[in-house]
Parts: C-alpha cells; sequence; structure tokens
C-alpha cells in the first residue's frame, strides 16, 4: 500500500493512501476550520480532480463528495466512487502523465469550495493503472512512478539511479596487435559518468573486424560518479585489418577499435612514408600508428610533439569511413567530412604527400586523428611558430613569420619545385607541399609549390584558420581557408 502526503492549506491536513481495489483510491483528511479547531461530527463536501501535465492542466477526471467527519475531524472517501462531474477514475491514462490531485472543501457542506492543496501524484497502484489495459510491464506490487517525468515500474516507489554515460570520444588504447602474434598488454580505458556504487556483469566482446580477438570487461563495481572501465584484448589475430568492439552498458553503446598490423609492423596498414630526402637526418623522431595502422615520424618540437608526416587516415578513430569524395561539385558543397588525394590519385600522391581532408573532418567528433591526439587549434600552431620565431606575430592574416617557414620545410626539389628558396628542415617538421583543393568547382592546384594545413579553429562563418608554406618563401603564413577546401593534416599529441 502506498502513502501520498498531500500539501494543504490551515483548512486541511490530509493523508491520501491507495486502495487495494482497481479503479479507486482511498482519501483521508482532518478538516480545520479558519482558526484551526477541528470540524468534529459534520457533514463537509469535498471536490476532487485529477490534472494532466501541471498543477494547472486541464481536469480528466472529476468528483464530489459529501463525507461526515467523526470525533477526530476525520473523514474517509474512496475517490471513484462519488458523484461524478467529469471523466471516470479508471479511463485516465496513467501512461500520459505526469497527473495532480486538486482538492476543495467546503467545511460547512455546501458548494462554496476553496481549494486547500494540488499535488503531483508520483505514483500509480499496479492494479489501478493495469485496469486500463496500457501500457504493458509492471508486475504485482509495483507502481507506476514518475521519475524525471518518465512513467516508471518501481518499487517502493524509488526511481533508479542515474544510468550511467559513457564518454565514448575520451576513450583511450595501450598497446598494438601483430596478425599472428598473441595480444600482450592490449587494453582500452573507457571513462563514465553518473555511476551508482553498483556491480556489474562482466562482458566479452567478439571482433567484427579481425578474428581471434576477444575485448574482455571483468565483473567490477561502479564508481560513485565518475570512473574508468579497464578492457583487456586477449587472442591472437587470425588476419590485418582493424579489430572491433561493440561496448554496450547503460543503453548505450561506444565502438572500440584497434588496427592489426603484419610482418612485425604494428597496426597495420603502410609504414612510414618518409625517407632520407623528407626527413632531417640530424633529427631524434619517434613514431606513431593511427587507426587504419598507417605509422608516422613525429618530432618534438619546443614542448609539443608533431606527427612529421602529413595524416593517410581513411577512417575515424571510431572505425567509420570518412567519405571519399571524387566529384568537383560535390566537394564544393561539403557541409560534412570529406576526403581525397591530390588529383584524385591515391597511386601517385598518397606516400609522402597523403590526404587532403575538408575542415569538416578535421573537427569531427569521431576524432581523424589517432587516439593521443588531435588536429590542432590555432594557438597550438601559434606556439609552434612562436617556439622557431620569438618575433612571430600572433595574430597576422597573412604572413606570420618571416624565417619559420624554412624551418619547416622539407629541403631539396624532389618534392619541392625549385628554387624551395631557404628551406632548412631544422625543426625536423618536414613539410611538403601538397598543393590544394578548391572549395567550390573542386579542383586542385599548386602541388609542388605549396601546401596548407588545417586548424581546428574557425573564422566567422566560411573560413577556419589554417597554416600555409610556399616554395618561394622562407615565411610562414597564417591565413583562413574556406571549409570546403582541401588541406592536409598534422595531428599533434594530446
Amino acid at each position: 500500500m502506498k502513502n501520498i502526503m498531500l500539501l494543504t492549506s490551515a483548512l486541511l491536513a490530509a493523508a491520501f493512501v491507495w486502495a487495494q481495489a482497481p479503479n479507486k483510491m482511498s482519501y483521508q483528511a482532518v478538516v480545520h476550520n479558519a482558526t484551526g479547531q477541528l470540524i468534529v461530527n459534520q457533514s463537509v463536501s469535498l471536490r476532487a480532480s485529477i490534472l494532466q501535465g501541471s498543477a494547472n492542466g486541464p481536469s480528466v477526471f472529476s468528483e464530489t463528495h459529501n463525507p461526515t467527519t467523526n470525533s477526530q475531524g476525520l473523514f474517509s472517501v474512496e475517490l471513484g466512487g462519488g458523484v461524478p462531474i467529469l471523466g471516470m477514475l479508471s479511463a485516465v491514462n496513467w501512461a500520459a502523465g505526469p497527473y495532480f490531485l486538486k482538492t476543495e472543501v467546503d467545511p460547512n457542506g455546501g458548494v462554496d469550495y476553496s481549494v486547500v492543496g494540488v499535488t503531483q501524484l508520483l505514483s500509480v497502484p499496479y492494479a489501478l493503472f493495469s485496469g486500463n489495459g496500457v501500457p504493458s510491464g509492471g508486475g504485482p506490487g509495483q507502481v507506476l512512478t514518475m521519475c524525471n517525468g518518465v512513467p516508471t515500474w518501481t518499487t517502493g516507489g524509488q526511481c533508479p539511479t542515474a544510468t550511467i554515460e559513457l564518454a565514448c570520444s575520451g576513450v583511450t588504447l595501450s598497446g598494438s596487435l601483430v596478425q599472428g602474434v598473441a595480444a600482450g598488454g592490449v587494453s582500452f580505458s573507457v571513462p563514465y559518468t553518473n555511476g551508482n556504487g553498483t556491480a556489474y556483469s562482466g562482458v566479452s566482446m567478439a571482433s567484427s573486424g579481425v578474428g581471434g580477438v576477444t575485448a574482455v570487461l571483468a565483473p567490477g563495481t561502479l564508481a560513485s560518479g565518475s570512473g574508468v572501465l579497464q578492457i583487456q584484448v586477449t587472442g591472437t589475430p587470425t588476419s590485418s585489418g582493424m579489430a572491433v568492439f561493440a561496448l554496450s552498458m547503460g543503453n548505450q553503446m561506444c565502438t572500440l577499435s584497434i588496427p592489426v598490423g603484419v610482418n612485425g609492423n604494428p597496426g597495420g596498414g603502410s609504414s612510414s612514408c618518409s625517407n632520407e630526402a623528407v626527413l632531417n637526418p640530424n633529427a631524434a623522431y619517434g613514431s606513431l600508428t593511427d587507426q587504419d595502422g598507417n605509422t608516422y615520424k613525429t618530432v618534438v618540437i619546443g614542448g609539443q610533439e608533431w606527427m612529421a608526416e602529413n595524416l593517410r587516415a581513411s577512417h575515424f578513430r571510431n572505425g567509420e569511413l570518412i567519405p571519399i569524395v571524387t566529384n568537383n561539385s560535390t566537394w564544393g558543397s561539403l557541409t560534412s567530412a570529406g576526403t581525397c588525394w591530390y588529383n584524385n590519385d591515391s597511386a601517385t600522391y598518397h606516400c609522402p604527400f597523403g590526404k587532403m581532408y575538408n575542415w569538416f573532418s578535421a573537427v569531427d567528433a569521431r576524432n581523424v586523428c589517432p587516439v593521443g591526439w588531435h588536429v590542432p587549434s590555432d594557438s597550438e600552431w601559434n606556439a609552434l611558430i612562436g617556439f622557431l620565431d620569438s618575433t612571430f606575430l600572433p595574430f597576422a592574416n597573412g604572413d606570420q613569420s618571416m624565417t619559420a617557414g624554412a624551418r619547416l620545410k622539407t629541403t631539396g626539389t624532389q618534392y619541392w619545385a625549385s628554387p624551395n628558396l631557404g628551406a632548412l628542415n631544422s625543426s625536423g617538421f618536414s613539410a611538403l607541399p601538397s598543393g590544394y583543393r578548391f572549395n567550390d568547382v573542386g579542383n586542385f592546384i599548386n602541388m609542388g609549390v605549396s601546401g596548407g594545413f588545417w586548424s581546428t579553429t574557425p573564422v566567422l562563418e566560411l573560413y577556419a584558420w589554417c597554416r600555409g608554406l610556399n616554395v618561394n618563401l622562407d615565411a610562414t603564413r597564417r591565413t583562413y581557408g574556406y571549409k570546403q577546401g582541401g588541406f592536409s593534416i598534422r595531428c599533434v599529441r594530446d
């Protein structure tokens, strides 16, 4: 039996009790007069209404009663058994709530009613609700409770704790996989919020891409609030490619992806595109692997670690394909992610120039850069240029530094056209002249002459900041490009 206390004025203090019998609800009240004295052994009038949606919502049921108080000023009635004014209690669709009980009383037994309370009905007995035949679910002893505005079957009227929220965009990956080699030390870390401190069952997820590997979430207990789920990858990959796992928890799913390499090259894909004609032989290079298994050289410049090669990824971090757009008019009208190769010729330009991306790819929430890396903002580009040239102009719209370009460009004329003025590549950044794809007509220009790189920072509605280098300049240019244009992407470590 479910008890609900109603808020009333000085005229009435009431307790509201759900009846066990279907289609009726027991209501009890103690009646006082205006001076606070009990009204005993006297006939009073009650008008009860069910309001839908809000405390001022329309009435869907109303009836009157004329009970007599006892020696303690108490009266009892069964709502649903009075003199009907509007509708029937049995016809109320409790699933279309919330609902509110409005009570009006005339302590003199007449029809001069005063409103003494409007209170939300937070639960409905199973027997009464199921009498309507809607909706399915629930069971004997349960009540339909409004939880965050949604009718929910509960026990004892207690709403369930908030559902865990997985932060899929914040997933991090440790370790790598190679075809034919048993996984070791490979794991995903999945952040979450709204943990409720309860235990959860273990989950085993088979890969939908590469066979032979499984992602395992061991049984555990959620933190109260924020926490991290640790998922171990086990097994031996039977092929190269992309191993994809689907983690489902709290009515939410995260796609977890890890590339599988071949021949001792963790991550599969293509090996580094850089060679002696591109890199600085005196620089110290690291390496990373993207979501497709492509490997890249990396270099630390100042306090940042950058890719020393242009991005070549064909998939977002979650495994979804970045659309390859070859049609010129389609490219020019995009307002979502798109990628291509210069002149739509992957065989010639994939290595070492990488792929071209529009700005929408650079800022897509699915992440074009590998785990632990991101597309730089305008301020992160400024940090790079400022490290190379302390006299740079951080807010320039044009030549930002007259010398940093020389320190960024790869040397020689194998990839840059002559004269490749001033090129030193002293930073090890190894910038290449990958050209540009127009935003409107979608055609390609300036291969061998200039190279441009996206930032994530927009400028007004149509543009975003980028950095540009030219065969005839030592300078680095800070300018804005059309978001539909095609530039290279260099990722920077988080």
